[in-house]
């Protein structure tokens, strides 16, 4: 079993997208999928079910809920949920206790990935100490950069007290093409030593029309460039698996 958190110190970079959209195509792929939402306005649950707070949601988990108790079946094949709340705004406990919850169904799945809330609360600190990997959507403008120098240091705290395993890259979304992107994503490269993935994602109409009709791209605009964009960074993240474990 894999672990992927998508997180970023900023919000509206495309996170949520991220998630469902990868999930989505690796169970396409035939992988088992387990996802995860931590953030408390839940929109990577109410792309795939009801936001309910009336039925087991992640919240239960960490108030010692069973992993089993609090996961769901999605209407697609191979990818399950557990659900986010508003309750996680008040979670507190063991910062381990997704990392422990996972290690009760790893048989179950390939790979998992965690939705994360642009913050450093206890949520997103659990997501990072279960987490082999974090993915960082980069959005190229000024806030991106300086959110990407917050996380860079709170990434390196949580190897230190909790996680050595860690690992972290970072892809480029919502692309545009516009010069300041570009120059913008030059200096990144030449001033910072980031792991930064080849792969763009590009800004597109669709990805907000899928948000509203509540799928995912593949199944929204199959042929779309956005859509290719998704499927090519679901393929480098298995290439760069594969890299890894040589």
């Amino acid at each position: 079993m894999r672990v992927f958190a998508i997180g970023s110190y900023k919000g509206g970079v495309g996170k949520t997208t991220t998630t469902v959209n990868l999930a989505y195509d690796l169970s396409v792929k035939g992988y088992r999928v387990l996802v995860i939402d931590t953030d408390p306005q839940a929109n990577t649950t109410y792309m795939y079910a009801r936001v309910n707070d009336n039925t087991y949601t992640l919240a239960d988990l960490f108030a010692g809920s069973k992993a089993e108790r609090c996961i769901y079946r999605t209407k697609y094949k191979n990818l399950d949920l557990i659900k986010g709340s508003s309750r996680m705004e008040e979670a507190t406990g063991d910062a381990e206790v997704l990392k422990d919850a996972l290690q009760t169904v790893k048989e179950r799945y390939d790979y998992v990935l965690i939705d994360c809330h642009p913050s450093m609360q206890l949520p997103t600190i659990a997501a990072m100490i279960a987490a082999d990997e974090l993915l960082i959507p980069f959005e190229p403008d000024g806030y991106g950069r300086n959110g990407l120098i917050i996380l860079d240091d709170y990434i390196r705290q949580i190897r230190e007290q909790y996680n050595p395993r860690l690992r972290y890259h970072i892809f480029i979304s919502k692309f545009a093409g516009r010069a300041s992107q570009l120059r913008l994503f030059q200096n990144l490269i030449e001033k910072y030593d980031y792991p930064i993935m080849d792969k763009c994602i590009r800004y597109r109409e669709a990805v907000n029309t899928a948000i509203e009709n509540r799928k995912p791209l593949l199944r929204h605009r199959r042929f779309d460039a956005v859509t290719r964009d998704y499927l090519e960074l679901t393929d480098a993240l298995l290439e760069l698996e594969k890299l890894e474990e040589v």
